[in-house]
């Protein structure tokens, strides 16, 4: 019972996060740090699930925005920038007290 109850929690978490758009995850086949057991990508960031909880990971739109530019080389003249190029970003991680650590 207390499964259906994560399961329904990280699904009402998915939900909120893409806001109706499909989300995809992909198996952590060695690509990732091995506490990773799925990722998926969400507006703004990623979202991974992990034994015991799942992390989130946003970053800036504007930031992103930036440095997207910055690779590929639009916008204004990267060798000109009066400021260092930034990423803010955050992550939080949710660990469900009490749950089994071996996930499959």
């Amino acid at each position: 019972m207390i499964r259906y109850r994560y399961i329904t929690l990280i699904l009402l978490i998915l939900s909120t996060i893409v806001k109706a758009q499909n989300i995809e995850f992909i198996e952590n086949k060695g690509q990732w740090d091995n506490h990773v057991k799925f990722r998926s990508e969400v507006p703004g960031g990623s979202f991974f699930i992990r034994n015991g909880g799942f992390t989130v990971l946003q970053h800036n739109g504007e930031d992103i925005k930036q440095v997207k530019e910055y690779i590929h080389g639009h916008g204004n003249d990267q060798s000109k920038r009066s400021s260092p190029l930034v990423l803010r970003s955050h992550a939080y991680a949710v660990d469900f007290a009490g749950s089994s650590k071996d996930f499959e």
